[in-house]
């Protein structure tokens, strides 16, 4: 259903109809059968600390290989901190809780600088 109507026209009711209808074709296509993560759970963990108005955008983001630098960091907190359960040498887990904490603290920093923009 194409439309020549520019958009600042078009209600948001018709704007979502002509997106539910582009979605509904796709699927009939089979545009959707080969996605991968199809009938696999969602990772819902990995958004815990990301402000629910974010994590659509950021998701879209991380899939497109352009993720935000916060969401980069938290993949790295959580491989670090996975790296510090299974280390068991004492230098090693020292080192990596050192880079750790300096990760987590630039992770903070950019997440409250976020909290201010939005409010």
């Amino acid at each position: 259903m194409a439309t020549n109507l520019p958009q600042s026209k078009i209600s948001i009711k018709k704007r979502y109809s002509l997106v539910e209808e582009k979605v509904r074709q796709a699927e009939k296509d089979g545009l959707f059968d080969n996605l991968s993560g199809k009938g696999k759970p969602l990772d819902l963990e990995e958004w815990r600390h990301t402000p629910p108005e974010l994590r659509m955008g950021y998701s879209v983001l991380k899939s497109a290989g352009v993720a935000p630098q916060e969401v980069k960091l938290k993949g790295t907190i959580g491989t670090l901190k996975q790296e510090i359960r299974e280390t068991n040498d004492p230098d090693l887990k020292k080192e990596l809780i050192d880079t750790l904490n300096k990760h987590m603290v630039d992770y903070a920093i950019r997440a409250e600088k976020a909290a201010r923009r939005r409010r």
